[in-house]
């Protein structure tokens, strides 16, 4: 879902490595948490990893909106 729907929930940024504990002890208090999800690496290649390290399939999508409101208003 928060890879292809509609809505954003949160910024997304990158920051090298070496950076990283830095801009954590930056953080404000009442500032949300900084969370990690990922790396950016050599290559072309998009890989999704699950939380055991393993590969998984990130087919190509996004959200469409007239999609969505055309099935919306065809179960009324």
């Amino acid at each position: 879902m928060a890879l292809n729907s509609g809505e954003d929930y949160e910024l997304l940024f990158t920051v090298r490595p070496h950076k990283a504990a830095v801009l954590a002890a930056a953080r404000p208090a009442d500032f949300p948490p900084f969370t990690d999800v990922g790396e950016i690496t050599i290559g072309r290649q998009v890989r999704r990893v699950d939380a055991d390290g393993r590969p998984r399939p990130l087919p190509p999508a996004g959200y469409d909106h007239f999609r969505v409101k055309s099935e919306r208003y065809r179960k009324r």
